[in-house]
């Protein structure tokens, strides 16, 4: 499951995302204060899916490496070597 939302819903649709043992990615902010974040901690526990949360910064030089690397895939597939990131 991929949180998306405004802010003030992420942390009841994860802790139900959870409860029904959903992989989730949760964009940033986690939750309002550390309550909501420790439940949704506990029903992570609790559950055992993966629970990741989300930062889309873009760093130039993180942009500038996504880019080499577009290029080296672009290079790979034309000599057929493939690989996961």
């Amino acid at each position: 499951v991929d949180i998306v939302t405004p802010n003030y819903a992420h942390a009841e649709i994860a802790i139900d995302a959870a409860r029904h043992g959903k992989h989730i990615l949760c964009e940033k902010p986690l939750a309002h204060d550390v309550d909501l974040a420790r439940q949704m901690y506990e029903a992570v526990c609790q559950s055992g899916p993966v629970h990741q949360v989300g930062l889309s910064t873009e760093i130039p030089f993180i942009s500038h490496y996504r880019n080499s690397l577009s290029r080296l895939y672009i290079i790979a597939r034309r000599t057929q070597i493939f690989w996961t990131v």
